[in-house]
């Protein structure tokens, strides 16, 4: 008898949960794209903070960049925004193609490019063991989140003057 008072309480309560989410379903989606941007800005950043295509950049800038004191502050950032729009552009190129797949699909075109990316990344020469890792990990994840809030526009219409199809 206890056990089908615990199923119609654990029933009861998933439909409760059920019925706040879609009452909020705007403000998880918009939490949800907030960190997705988040977690993709902060691996990168995190990743290549002090990696050798910042210390290289930096000698070759000259002394300017040399006693600039927040210069790996200003790289990594800038490496976080170039992991955004990366992952953004990949979302255009998918809608221009006019390949769209559904949100609960795995997309493997976009897991083997963050693969080849982090590996590309462990090639500059980042210090420590698993930031290439925690790199490709934080691009995927938030990769696929920054995908939805890109495909979450309009189905149809031009992005950037081209038709799905790929006409003008």
């Amino acid at each position: 008898m206890q056990i089908f008072e615990h199923r119609i309480r654990s029933v009861r309560a998933a439909a409760g949960l059920n019925a706040w989410i879609d009452r909020h379903r705007a403000a998880i989606d918009r939490l949800h794209h907030g960190a997705s941007l988040a977690l993709v800005f902060g691996t990168a950043a995190y990743a290549t903070y002090h990696c050798a295509l910042a210390e290289a950049t930096r000698q070759g800038c000259g002394t300017i960049c040399l006693e600039m004191p927040g210069f790996y502050y200003l790289a990594a950032a800038a490496c976080g925004a170039l992991a955004i729009l990366t992952v953004m552009t990949y979302g255009a190129l998918r809608r221009v193609v006019g390949l769209r797949p559904g949100f609960q699909k795995v997309d493997v075109v976009f897991i083997f490019m963050t693969s080849v990316i982090a590996q590309l990344h462990f090639l500059l020469g980042a210090p420590g063991y698993g930031r290439s890792e925690i790199f490709f990990c934080g691009l995927c994840y938030g990769g696929f989140g920054v995908l939805k809030l890109f495909r979450s526009g309009p189905e149809t219409g031009s992005v950037g003057g081209l038709e799905p199809n790929g006409s003008a």
